[in-house]
């Protein structure tokens, strides 16, 4: 089987992390991957080696770029594409302008998007409307985000399904090791309570409202020393405002440790995880923290109830209300029994309903019941019938 991943560009972010999961992992499943990009690779050809079985840039220029659009048939027919799975609405549009020249490819579409750009205009609306007539599966990775796309579009309801996105779970387990060298190097005793967080300093993620937070918590009385871990960037000034947040409480250890490749292990040295996004189509980090047997604090908003079940894994807050995760960040803290279950329950959760392996296998399945003509399912409704 080839499938074509037809994306705007390769850049760095979420969606590119969950295309090459996919693509690793479908790999052993006898799947050949391709990567077409419609304005720019946005990455060096590098990172694309070893994933891709071959990629191409379009260049395309606009919505009806008919030349871009002739390239990608072409590229498909040399190939041997039998599945275009775009990641995007501009991606998708792009393949369904293909399929009315021939239709025998088939077309599904991943809905990465936390905001509603893709659908906020009539014209937007419009172009998904015609898209959506020549694509057999629009697929979310949460709920809220499907009641999103379907309030939002117009498409038959049983073609929009979830497929939460999977981790390489073996990347983080505990690691003891890794756990006490960061520690040593942030000049943190191991008695000392790590609260850590993990983002790209935009508002959207709300880091502002994690460190207010933990400011409010660092006030209290505690019993054990605390500190938050900050692991990301963001622009200059993005940089420089929370950096001024942090220094507003001198009396609050916060440490902004910047952007780290190995977040895995940055995981091992904390001791709970902090996310408080004020949008959030997924959360990907908050699996990669329950499989680094964290518990986790996070807002209720967007696909977070999805994957943080509050009392079991972890305890959920309002959005925008430091009080709260000040007061749940504490109740863990003076629980470690709490904590301990959490943690456990959060582990098993990661590995059995979050793994790569889970991912591929459901995305395979879509793809197969695409070639066959069938319907394709997604958790809910497989779910439906076990029930």
């Amino acid at each position: 089987m080839n499938v074509l991943h037809l994306t705007i560009s390769f850049s760095p972010g979420g969606r590119r992390r969950a295309i090459v999961t996919l693509a690793d992992h479908l790999r052993k499943r006898s799947v050949r991957s391709f990567l077409g990009c419609l304005d720019e690779l946005g990455c060096l050809p590098t990172e694309v080696a070893g994933v891709f079985d071959s990629y191409r840039v379009f260049g395309h220029r606009s919505a009806f770029d008919w030349t871009a659009i002739r390239q990608l048939g072409d590229y498909c027919q040399n190939v041997g594409i039998e599945i275009i799975h775009a990641h995007d609405a501009a991606s998708q549009f792009m393949a369904a302008l293909l399929r009315t020249l021939n239709p025998r490819y088939k077309l599904l579409m991943t809905f990465h998007r936390s905001l509603g750009s893709e659908s906020a205009t009539a014209r937007d609306r419009a172009r998904n409307a015609f898209a959506n007539l020549f694509t057999a599966a629009v697929v979310t990775g949460s709920s809220e985000r499907r009641q999103h796309y379907l309030s939002e579009n117009f498409i038959q309801r049983e073609k929009v399904i979830r497929i939460p996105f999977g981790i390489d779970t073996c990347c983080f387990s505990p690691d003891p090791a890794a756990a006490a060298a960061i520690r040593s190097d942030l000049g943190l005793s191991r008695d000392t309570f790590i609260v850590g967080a993990v983002g790209h300093f935009g508002q959207v993620k709300g880091l502002d409202a994690v460190v207010r937070g933990f400011q409010r918590l660092s006030v209290r009385s505690l019993p054990a020393p605390v500190a938050m871990v900050v692991v990301g960037s963001g622009t200059e000034a993005q940089e420089q405002s929370l950096r001024a947040l942090a220094a507003a409480q001198p009396s609050a250890k916060i440490i902004l440790a910047g952007f780290q490749s190995d977040v895995h292990r940055w995981m091992n040295a904390f001791d709970l995880f902090a996310h408080a996004p004020r949008l959030e189509a997924f959360g990907l980090v908050l699996v990669e923290a329950m499989a680094s047997r964290l518990p986790v604090v996070a807002t209720r908003i967007g696909g977070v109830p999805d994957i943080v079940r509050d009392g079991l894994t972890g305890i959920l807050v309002s959005p925008d209300a430091p009080e709260q995760l000040a007061d749940a960040t504490q109740r863990l803290l003076c629980n470690p029994e709490l904590r301990e279950a959490m943690a456990a329950a959060g582990h098993r959760i990661a590995v059995t309903e979050y793994s790569a392996e889970r991912y591929a296998d459901r995305y395979l399945d879509v793809y197969q019941a695409l070639l066959h003509g069938r319907r394709p399912w997604g958790i809910d409704q497989l779910n439906r019938i076990a029930s």
